[in-house]
């Protein structure tokens, strides 16, 4: 098939002429629905703390609300589904602002593009599907320019000092990387104590380890523009993005961007993933309620 001419930026991660990627975008659709609902059924449960006043009972509702429109979604009625899910979204963001979470942003933003395009239409399918791989490539270009501004990676910092501060998560997926003076160097500091450290060590893999993460980025981002790198490109940052979410255990962030990378990757992985993706969903609220599995939640108890 031939590829059609660039006459824009958004045309950059335009697929071939005469593919579609409907069954794909109608898989990812409903899953950014059971992604929503699993985080407010997980507020209300957890009773956490969220920054926003409506309380168990009011994440409980929008729970419903979410649970519901999944439900539609599955149906014919997707479209739907979505624009009155849309608003409870955004009422959440907004209430939760200055302090909403950054993948709570994102399922915000995926859903506001559901509810406004028709994936049903070919022309709205098109757009929408360059649009989410748009928001894919800045999120990782960003947070590789993010990481190479703020210079905390090129010796090491960051991640010393999430070692030494941010509880055995971190020293458990990072710590092999470093001799064990400079590890137990780490976690003597006292914690969060101002003017603490130094956090610069010498091992080589550990800085290897910590540029890598800037460097990918920042390269995959670029590479997933391009037609014959983008499906490679895509699958190495789920690759990173699984392999850097194991120490903060953003594990509903993890599954939310891989099935945005999978945008990227022909063959309608999410709705050949769905009922295994839908699981995973299960599964860590079912943490949430008791099941086996701490080591799958935030520090807050939370996902």
């Amino acid at each position: 098939m031939s590829s059609p001419p660039h006459s824009s930026l958004l045309d950059w991660t335009a697929d071939s002429v005469g593919q579609s990627a409907g069954d794909h975008l109608a898989a990812f659709r409903s899953l950014i629905l059971v992604h929503w609902a699993v985080q407010s059924w997980s507020w209300m449960i957890a009773d956490i703390s969220v920054p926003i006043a409506v309380g168990p009972l009011g994440f409980g509702v929008f729970a419903v609300v979410f649970t519901v429109c999944f439900l539609l979604s599955l149906t014919r009625r997707g479209l739907i589904a979505c624009r009155v899910a849309a608003p409870v979204a955004f009422l959440i963001v907004a209430g939760s602002f200055p302090f909403t979470a950054n993948h709570t942003y994102l399922a915000a933003w995926l859903l506001f593009l559901f509810a406004v395009l028709d994936i049903g239409a070919p022309d709205e399918e098109g757009l929408a599907l360059r649009a989410m791989r748009w928001m894919a490539v800045i999120i990782f270009f960003w947070a590789g320019v993010q990481k190479f501004s703020y210079g905390m990676y090129f010796r090491g910092e960051f991640l010393a000092w999430m070692i030494a501060h941010a509880g055995d998560r971190w020293s458990d997926v990072f710590g092999w990387l470093l001799p064990e003076a400079e590890l137990d160097r780490l976690r003597g500091y006292p914690r969060y104590m101002i003017g603490g450290g130094p956090y610069r060590v010498a091992s080589l893999p550990f800085l290897l380890v910590a540029n890598s993460v800037w460097i990918g980025e920042i390269t995959l981002a670029a590479g997933m523009l391009w037609r014959r790198t983008r499906e490679w490109a895509a699958l190495a940052a789920i690759a990173l993005t699984l392999t850097i979410q194991l120490a903060p255990r953003e594990y509903m962030f993890a599954l939310l961007y891989t099935q945005l990378l999978l945008l990227f990757v022909r063959g309608s992985w999410n709705r050949r993933l769905f009922w295994p993706f839908v699981l995973a969903y299960v599964y860590l609220l079912s943490v949430v309620l008791g099941a086996p599995g701490d080591f799958l939640l935030k520090s807050s108890g939370d996902l």
